[in-house]
């Protein structure tokens, strides 16, 4: 295996934005640790990269709400990596309702995946990087996170809003050990989840309000989550950065 310098884990790597980012981030020179519970898709594109960039990458199944999985893939990165410079919480999930509709089962779902698994893997990871005194963490949040969202309903725009919270205060607690925390804010993506849940109709209706008329693709949030994973960006912590196309605008 070839000399590695960094590397990084990213979780829901299988598919969508978590695949992109991966494909980014092997291109920029890192080993990385692909995590998902979608294990044919995550075997894909484990061999995509393998094929295309060599022996840089592993792939492991766990599920983000299991703190014992969490742990054990982070001693399986070290083991392999022989350290961690770079965290990516991309897992995700949507259960689409409005508040009165919402069940316990939903919301206690969509929080643990979306909020819970974010925080068990950034208190897995942060001892190892206390101890190099560097890293970076990038939270996948969400335009829902920082306004509201038409289609995702109350669980995910509440768990992607304590993610920003979560990104915030972590920010804080460890500049002292110059270990950033950031956040990327995207809004319609095309992902296989955003597929299932609008028709090829309501999506173009959706992309023609868009400022920038589209809807942004996977690489266009991966080239987001680089630049804060960078050391172009070694003086930014505690940052939401918004790719929305100009729906959210300052």
């Amino acid at each position: 295996m070839e000399n590695i310098k960094k590397s990084g884990m990213i979780t829901g790597a299988a598919q969508g934005i978590g695949k992109a980012i991966a494909l980014r981030l092997i291109k920029d020179g890192y080993g990385l640790s692909l995590l998902d519970i979608l294990e044919p898709e995550l075997a894909q594109t484990e061999q995509e990269i393998r094929n295309a960039f060599g022996d840089r990458v592993q792939s492991m199944r766990i599920d983000v709400t299991k703190p014992d999985q969490v742990n054990g893939a982070v001693k399986a990165h070290l083991d392999r990596f022989s350290g961690i410079n770079l965290l990516v919480n991309n897992a995700g999930i949507l259960i689409k309702g409005a508040c009165d509709q919402t069940t316990d089962e939903s919301w206690d779902q969509v929080l643990k995946v979306n909020l819970y698994g974010p925080f068990y893997l950034c208190r897995a990871v942060i001892p190892y990087m206390k101890a190099k005194r560097s890293g970076a963490i990038v939270n996948v949040s969400s335009r829902a996170g920082r306004s509201f969202t038409p289609f995702g309903g109350v669980p995910y725009a509440s768990s992607k809003a304590g993610l920003l919270g979560l990104t915030r205060q972590l920010a804080h607690e460890l500049a002292s050990f110059q270990i950033r925390v950031n956040a990327v804010c995207p809004s319609g993506t095309l992902t296989p989840l955003a597929k299932t849940l609008r028709s090829p109709e309501e999506i173009e209706q959706a992309a023609a309000k868009f400022p920038l008329g589209r809807f942004a693709d996977p690489e266009d949030v991966a080239g987001g989550v680089a630049f804060l994973a960078s050391d172009e960006a070694a003086y930014i912590t505690g940052v939401a950065l918004d790719i929305n196309g100009g729906t959210l605008m300052i």
